[in-house]
């Protein structure tokens, strides 16, 4: 893993942070179902998110104006959803959420059928918030007796924050439902190339999806959120019909080859989530050396005993550079037996699957 351009120990800029970038990730979170389970699956989440509130505001595509919503408790959302989804192919609900770092967003989350989908829309299930980057943190709170903070301390609070809240939404989403067999966190309002999110989630434990989805995005053009529920034969097949020692570009020049796509699907779940475990576990020496400091500065933010500074700058090009090249990445194993591979959406997962197709030697 790559060096970070900044001298370390570098003090944090007390200047304003670039909080409006217009290149944060936004981010967006996705799930995928079966149509026949879909809207069922919406409401599931949507409460799983909600949380205690247990109250809504939702749109009618009945009502004569499209822009009007109506705050309800949730049996009686989803008996509105459930009536006008059929005739219409799409529910809304919008809804405030709070993660697990304390910070609250408004957040809004549609469900689509694939006749609208194959029609541009994103899903099948998504949700994002109103604003774009609300989940990066511009500024962080730090106890005071730490004095002057650095800026790759001030960094990796915010990095962590940012990935436990992307984590715990994630996982209420996506494990809602029984139906619901994959998803991700992007930067974007679409799904994209699975091995550039941020997260991604696998019912079935198996992660190769993530390269196969990203093939067939890239080079076919079929998108993710079409072909997620497609199994792992027919994601092969589909991509054994490109054309031999074809490659699909994905960060600047680096390329993705159609023979390590098919190499990876070759190989048993088993053989593949152990080396990306692997991977996950070499911590870059950057991140190493501050995540004392950082995970220390995460307990005092949740101590009231500790006296706070507030307002500590986050959020600048050298911040999210060191998040960039040097945050860690985690393979998890849940007790429903998915598989979920989680990184910061400004590194992605790439580094990761780069790693692991090198061990495995598929990749040179």
């Amino acid at each position: 893993m790559s060096e970070s351009n900044n001298d370390s120990g570098a003090e944090s800029d007390d200047s304003e942070p670039d909080s409006e970038r217009p290149d944060r990730p936004w981010p967006g979170f996705y799930a995928w179902c079966p149509e026949s389970n879909r809207i069922d699956a919406f409401i599931a989440a949507v409460s799983a998110l909600v949380g205690a509130s247990n109250r809504w505001n939702v749109g009618d595509p009945d009502d004569a104006d499209p822009t009007k919503v109506v705050s309800l408790y949730m049996a009686d959302a989803a008996r509105l959803m459930r009536d006008t989804y059929p005739r219409h192919g799409y529910s809304h609900a919008f809804f405030e959420l709070e993660g697990c770092s304390g910070a609250k967003w408004e957040f809004n989350a549609s469900v689509f059928s694939d006749r609208l989908i194959e029609r541009s829309h994103s899903g099948p299930i998504g949700c994002c918030s109103w604003m774009g980057g609300v989940l990066f943190p511009s500024r962080v709170a730090l106890a005071k007796k730490r004095g002057r903070s650095t800026v790759e301390v001030a960094a990796g609070v915010a990095c962590r924050m940012a990935m436990n809240d992307i984590y715990e939404i994630l996982m209420r989403i996506c494990t809602s439902s029984a139906a619901i067999t994959t998803g991700g966190c992007s930067g974007g309002t679409t799904w994209g190339a699975p091995v550039l999110m941020g997260a991604t989630y696998h019912a079935d434990g198996n992660p190769v999806r993530d390269l196969a989805l990203s093939w067939l995005d890239l080079h076919d053009g079929v998108r993710a959120e079409l072909a997620a529920g497609s199994s792992i034969d027919t994601l092969m097949a589909r991509i054994e019909a490109a054309p031999r020692r074809s490659s699909v570009p994905l960060l600047d020049e680096v390329l993705l080859k159609r023979e390590e796509v098919l190499a990876a699907l070759d190989l048993s779940p088993n053989v593949l989530v152990e080396a990306l475990q692997v991977c996950a576990g070499k911590t870059d020496p950057a991140w190493k050396a501050v995540e004392p400091e950082v995970l220390q500065a995460l307990d005092d933010m949740r101590d009231p005993a500790v006296e706070k500074q507030e307002g500590v700058p986050s959020s600048s090009d050298d911040h999210d550079r060191f998040i960039e090249e040097h945050s860690p990445v985690f393979v998890r194993h849940l007790d429903n037996g998915a598989v979920v591979l989680l990184a910061h959406p400004y590194r992605t997962l790439w580094p990761l699957w780069a790693d692991t197709l090198n061990l495995l030697g598929i990749r040179s």
